[in-house]
């Protein structure tokens, strides 16, 4: 019977502590931006883009800079779905 019980606190023990590794892992999907960049970024800085999660304060994009930044835009802006559109169509 003991045993089992430590089984069961062990098992819980590395479940608990496996999670937050999960969440880290998860690098888009947690992200939230407190402001966005005050800069126009030229279109081929642009690698790649991802929304932040719908659970963050301000709906952001991310941009994903050639040199692995990570960049806040404002989904608004007419020049950040200029950039957006074009990325898709690649």
């Amino acid at each position: 019977m003991k045993i089992s019980v430590v089984a069961f606190m062990f098992l819980f023990l590395v479940a608990s502590i496996s999670l937050p590794v999960t969440d880290v892992m998860g690098f888009e999907s947690t992200i939230c931006c407190l402001s966005y960049t005050a800069k126009k970024i030229p279109k081929f800085r642009v690698k790649s883009f991802f929304s932040t999660s719908g659970t963050c304060r301000r709906p952001a994009l991310v941009f994903m800079l050639r040199n692995g930044t990570p960049a806040c835009v404002n989904p608004g802006e007419k020049w950040v779905m200029d950039i957006v559109t074009s990325l898709k169509e690649k």
